[in-house]
């Protein structure tokens, strides 16, 4: 089914408390989202005295701004005002994102975290029967699409094995920061390694038996937390590699060419390497979503 607006399978939206609203049927028509393509770029500058034009340093993507757009499909006119309550009830402002997941007609599926920004109105001057528009503002402090399903892997750890875990990025377009468990025992000086972005993690202390810990790769996170109790083990790591931190995620195949200076990239990896003290519970294991830049 093509919906009005464009070449889309269905739209939803998962509420904060975990239910769906779907985006047609029941009173509402999807119209369409404007929005859902690269989000905005923008290039780091700097300028030296005297200096003529600018130095590039780079570029962060900034929040993404959407509008969705629906209109009423009712079979008569009292029925108004329960949509609307209905609209009014869905898009009031919590500390909560909103999920917003549409199925292209390829069939893939993305998802965006997003909140309201701005004002919903009724508009009465552009209501025509029963047919009433309402445009959604939406603001995604996080621009990346994503496949809403987290994928996951594990490995087993030996002593003196690369052991590692094989993600692949076919189809990404953007990079993930994973969360990645290791457990124990493992001696020191282990190292996590994150492949083709560079992340060399090292771990000076010893992880014991039954002891896990979670290494949390995400910005505004950078945690190494112990499972059972949520205990603090930035210690762990050698001094020397928290910068590496910085570099700790999975990255596109485009950005994978470059670092890799492979023809053709497929996959990430994530080795442990100098791995000594194992036993049959040593293991390492990652959870991380498919990442995309537009929609």
């Amino acid at each position: 089914m093509t919906m009005s607006g464009g070449p889309l399978k269905f739209a939803e939206l998962l509420l904060e408390d975990g239910s769906n609203l779907r985006l047609w049927g029941g009173g509402l028509r999807f119209v369409g989202v404007d929005g859902t393509g690269i989000p905005p770029i923008r290039r780091l500058t700097e300028r030296s005295a005297l200096q003529h034009g600018v130095v590039d340093r780079g570029f962060r993507l900034d929040a993404r701004r959407m509008t969705l757009q629906l209109a009423t499909d009712l079979q008569n006119e009292s029925q108004l005002d329960g949509i609307k309550d209905r609209i009014t009830t869905a898009f009031s402002p919590t500390d909560d994102p909103l999920k917003l997941r549409i199925a292209r007609d390829d069939s893939t599926i993305k998802q965006i975290d997003c909140f309201v920004d701005g004002e919903i109105d009724f508009p009465m001057s552009q209501r025509t029967g029963t047919l009433q528009h309402v445009a959604i503002p939406l603001l995604a402090p996080d621009p990346a699409w994503y496949y809403p399903t987290q994928q996951s892997d594990s490995v087993a750890i030996t002593d003196g094995s690369t052991s590692h875990l094989t993600i692949d990025i076919t189809g990404w377009s953007w990079e993930e920061w994973p969360i990645i468990t290791v457990t124990g025992p493992l001696d020191a000086n282990y190292i996590v390694w994150l492949e083709p972005a560079g992340a060399l993690l090292t771990f000076s202390s010893a992880l014991p038996a039954g002891e896990s810990i979670t290494i949390d790769c995400r910005p505004n996170h950078k945690t190494i937390l112990r499972v059972s109790d949520g205990a603090n083990k930035l210690g762990y790591l050698d001094p020397s590699a928290v910068a590496y931190f910085e570099y700790a995620k999975i990255v596109p195949p485009k950005l994978s060419v470059m670092l890799s200076s492979i023809s053709f990239a497929t996959t990430n990896l994530i080795y442990v390497l100098n791995a000594a003290g194992t036993t049959g519970a040593s293991a390492i294991s990652a959870a991380w979503y498919k990442r995309y830049l537009s929609l």
